[in-house]
């Protein structure tokens, strides 16, 4: 007798293997997400309630809000230059550990290592490293007989996010640093040893063979760098607070967190977030789409 198939026996296994995934990310992404859109046209205040606004918290921020237009500018700035102390740096490291030298595994390992620290103890230490009458950096100037030079680093408009970015680069050049390994890593040898028995130099190896074929990871870290541009909040809360001298060193993540706990704008700190969010969305489609464009043109 022929038997009947259960009707959902199909989809049923799949959805079961998918659903903890999906239950993990709308309780923690999509839900959260969809919360801050609505809170965004509200004014929310601790004992006041709920005040409907429209976009009153937008036109707000966009323009009568000079604090968060210059975080906005005081993150492209950080992001260009994370881009060199960063991701060149993390290319510069990789193209001379790929070389081989002997001890050279020690020294990757020991520039990783500062990716592994906590970022609120980095940024406690390099506060210490930065301070203008005990600070080591200034410190080690007076001994070598450059007093001159003494700085208070964290304490000036133009040196503040500079300092920072420093530091920044201090972490995450290491964690660019093996991405690029990687990919150094699957250029086969044979190419490199074509190129040298043609007479190409190291500098012409690495010019003209490692690196246009680390074109994709390439791209792939400058789109993690944009990214976490905008994203950065730790560092800077910690070493420079309350957006450093006249909030030369704001980031847009710590106006908003400051909007919405330390001056209780919950709501109008909600329009800074979806703000942001869409700013890096539109940045990392106008990069995707000249990605594109590019490949279509070369292929």
């Amino acid at each position: 007798m022929r038997q009947r198939t259960v009707p959902f026996r199909g989809w049923v296994t799949p959805v079961l293997f998918v659903l903890p995934a999906f239950v993990l990310f709308a309780g923690t992404v999509l839900l959260p997400t969809i919360g801050t859109g609505v809170c965004s046209f509200m004014e929310i205040r601790t004992g006041l309630g709920w005040q409907w606004v429209g976009l009153w918290n937008y036109t707000d921020a966009l323009f009568r809000d000079d604090v968060f237009l210059l975080s906005i500018a005081n993150n492209f700035g950080y992001l260009f230059a994370t881009l060199i102390v960063e991701v060149l740096f993390g290319l510069v490291v990789a193209l001379i550990v790929n070389m081989r030298y002997p001890g050279f595994h020690l020294f990757r390992v020991l520039f990783f290592t500062p990716m592994m620290l906590s970022l609120v103890v980095v940024g406690l230490i390099w506060k210490f490293v930065y301070h203008p009458m005990y600070g080591i950096l200034n410190q080690l100037l007076r001994s070598a007989g450059f007093e001159n030079l003494m700085w208070p680093w964290l304490a000036h408009p133009y040196t503040a996010l500079p300092a920072v970015c420093v530091v920044s680069g201090w972490i995450y050049a290491g964690f660019y640093m093996m991405l690029f390994y990687a990919g150094l890593q699957r250029i086969p040898v044979s190419l490199v040893e074509s190129a040298r028995i043609d007479g190409a130099s190291e500098f012409q190896c690495i010019r003209h063979v490692n690196i246009p074929l680390l074109r994709e990871v390439m791209a792939v870290c400058i789109l993690i760098c944009s990214t976490g541009a905008f994203r950065a909040f730790d560092l800077f809360y910690v070493m420079t607070p309350d957006g450093g001298p006249d909030h030369y060193s704001e980031m847009v993540a710590t106006w908003l967190v400051r909007e919405a706990f330390d001056f209780d704008h919950l709501g109008y700190g909600s329009a800074l977030a979806v703000i942001m969010t869409a700013l890096v969305f539109l940045l990392t489609l106008i990069y995707q789409i000249y990605q594109y464009r590019r490949e279509v043109i070369e292929f």
